[in-house]
């Protein structure tokens, strides 16, 4: 997590988390999944297959999932 809240390959996810925080839009895996392109050499090809797994296998429920630390 670290990483990709800090290193400059990612800043094309943390800007797309923060313009739907601004814009009080869903934050979804399949929108965030667009943000990983560094994250494996196979690019845009990755990235689709992220969203097509997300889809088939129905991980869009947990979208608005809220985790909650244990103290």
């Amino acid at each position: 997590m670290q990483t990709l809240n800090s290193h400059p390959a990612y800043k094309k996810l943390r800007d797309l988390r923060f313009a739907a925080r601004v814009n009080n839009t869903p934050m979804t895996g399949t929108l965030l999944a667009g943000g990983l392109l560094a994250y494996s050499e196979r690019g845009a090809a990755y990235t689709e297959e992220l969203r097509t797994m997300i889809r088939i296998n129905n991980l869009g429920q947990f979208d608005q999932t809220n985790l909650v630390l244990a103290p």
